[in-house]
């Protein structure tokens, strides 16, 4: 494992990099933001979640700040750059003394929570008028009601994921007594 001047920059430096740059967007979205997005998911969703798996989703989209975010349709146009890819990020991690061992209900959560975060994005990006994230918004909700159907959706996420698609994206106010009535 590398030093943790090492580690703490690696953290810093990966939650700069800039996720769907391939995509026209109104406003910039990093790995921090998606991280640190994820988090709260997870935060306000799980009963009790553990340590590993808060740690395996701060650490996850790190090794991107070697690699940078490439495009899903690349990955999937070539399986063969996706194995290699994953292959280089799971070096990285090790390294890094970021990959932890999740067991397969952690894991449901860390992909569960990762589209869902990746969703919700979208949504807020076409509420502000941004019809070139509409492909990936109906992709990920594909991924989620899949995950869903084959009973690898958590039931709280699953619940919220379902009420959230039913009501159109509004931002908070500004007045927080119009939010804390």
């Amino acid at each position: 494992m590398l030093d943790i001047h090492t580690r703490i920059k690696a953290l810093r430096e990966g939650g700069q990099v800039k996720r769907a740059h391939a995509k026209q967007l109104h406003r910039e979205y990093t790995v921090g933001t998606h991280t640190y997005n994820m988090l709260g998911l997870l935060e306000v969703l799980h009963p009790s979640p553990s340590l590993a798996l808060y740690r395996a989703i701060l650490w996850h989209d790190v090794p991107e700040r070697w690699t940078g975010d490439i495009p899903t349709p690349v990955k999937k146009a070539r399986p063969r750059i996706k194995k290699e890819l994953k292959g280089l990020e799971t070096d990285i991690l090790s390294q890094l003394g970021g990959l932890f061992v999740l067991t397969e209900g952690e894991e449901i959560w860390m992909k569960a929570i990762d589209m869902t975060e990746l969703w919700l994005w979208a949504r807020e990006e076409i509420s502000m008028g941004n019809s070139s994230v509409i492909d990936l918004h109906d992709e990920c909700l594909g991924i989620i009601e899949a995950l869903f159907a084959s009973g690898r959706m958590p039931s709280p996420v699953g619940r919220f994921v379902d009420q959230e698609k039913t009501r159109p994206h509004r931002f908070l106010s500004d007045v927080p007594e119009r939010v804390f009535e």
